[in-house]
């Protein structure tokens, strides 16, 4: 049975919503929702009721941030943002509507905003990768992923683990939809785009993590060698730390230990049992060190951050508590000083960020809620 397009809303696609928040931020599943935007704003998205929220700083670097928009669409029930070279951010939304004969439609959509705390465009509908409502109706959480062109590449997880993609031509057009090879074994995934503007995949699975990249910009997505680690599904965030390189950070399925593994190189484990979720990294230098900085939610709900020398972390990682217990996964980037910010939703659902004092180090400000 096809799809049944979507509805248009005749309302607005943003509205500012008064303090406090009055629709709670849910938990949120990744890690990458903070981004910065062209004008060197940052922004937190994040899912809640009938919707996603959007803070923005108030100006490049901080500290005050905006009451949030709400980008609106109504039974959308998993989100998943990319971001290109110009900074665009796309949004891509699943929505699953119960239908009158008590089947349900599923399919997903995406919106571009051009502008740091801008509306959105409207939403448009990119289907599904069935058309009958048995398999639409358990599609897995998408990812998103924007190449050197611009164009965005969406990949929802199908049925029986399987992975479909379908990638925005450089004329804007769409193309069609793609099954990657595969065993169908898949639980999670996620995807980015190298340095150089190849885009990789990454499948959980059972022992190991299926990869898939592109052999050149704007090419074919081959499978590619595959990482022999079991991971958690869901835990995983992957992070390039040498051209075209990426190192996976995630929770080991056997001891429910937080490791990183790289090509060719063993797994480490970083001392660490995390609640569950993936962590945050983000690569910076920190006294003249090219170091990855990493947050992850702890047993006890609160954050624990470390820093440890890019690629060699087997010299070790000392975590340090802070802030108050959050939902989810936490997000961290950097503003436009080039110092770290950490983002979380609080149980209250309000944001709190906390970000890098200017001193040697990695030392936090205290934490502020917005």
């Amino acid at each position: 049975m096809a799809l049944r397009p979507l509805r248009r809303s005749k309302k607005k696609a943003t509205a500012l919503l008064p303090a406090p928040v009055t629709h709670p931020a849910h938990a949120p599943a990744t890690s990458g929702w903070l981004l910065i935007g062209k004008d060197g704003r940052l922004g937190a998205y994040a899912a809640a009721d009938g919707g996603m929220l959007c803070w923005t700083e108030r100006r490049p670097g901080g500290p005050e941030w905006s009451q949030p928009l709400l980008f609106e669409m109504p039974e959308a029930q998993h989100f998943a943002l990319g971001q290109g070279p110009n900074g665009y951010v796309h949004l891509v939304a699943q929505r699953r509507a119960v239908r009158d004969d008590g089947l349900i439609d599923v399919g997903l959509a995406h919106a571009t905003q051009y502008q740091s705390g801008r509306r959105t465009t409207p939403w448009h509908p990119l289907g599904c990768p069935f058309a009958d409502v048995e398999h639409g109706g358990s599609l897995g959480q998408p990812a998103a992923t924007v190449d050197h062109n611009g164009s965005l590449y969406v990949l929802p997880l199908n049925p029986g683990g399987r992975i479909s993609v379908r990638a925005e031509q450089r004329d804007g057009r769409w193309g069609a939809w793609v099954e990657l090879a595969g065993d169908g074994s898949h639980t999670s995934l996620t995807a980015l785009t190298s340095a150089s503007g190849r885009v990789h995949v990454l499948a959980v699975g059972p022992g190991a993590v299926q990869h898939w990249a592109q052999t050149e910009p704007a090419g074919a997505l081959e499978p590619s060698d595959a990482y022999p680690v079991g991971l958690a599904g869901g835990s995983v965030t992957p992070l390039e730390t040498a051209p075209d390189r990426l190192s996976l950070y995630g929770t080991d399925a056997s001891t429910g230990e937080l490791v990183v593994h790289r090509p060719g190189g063993d797994t480490v484990a970083l001392g660490l049992t995390p609640a569950g979720g993936p962590p945050a990294a983000v690569r910076t230098v920190i006294d003249g060190h090219d170091c990855t900085v990493l947050a992850v939610r702890g047993r006890d709900g609160r954050l624990s951050v470390a820093a440890c020398p890019t690629g060699a972390e087997e010299s070790g990682a000392n975590w340090s508590t802070t802030g108050e217990p959050v939902l989810g996964a936490p997000a961290m980037n950097l503003d436009a000083q080039g110092r770290v910010v950490i983002a979380a939703i609080g149980t209250d659902g309000a944001l709190r960020i906390t970000r890098q004092k200017p001193e040697p180090g990695l030392a936090l400000e205290a934490w502020r809620r917005v």
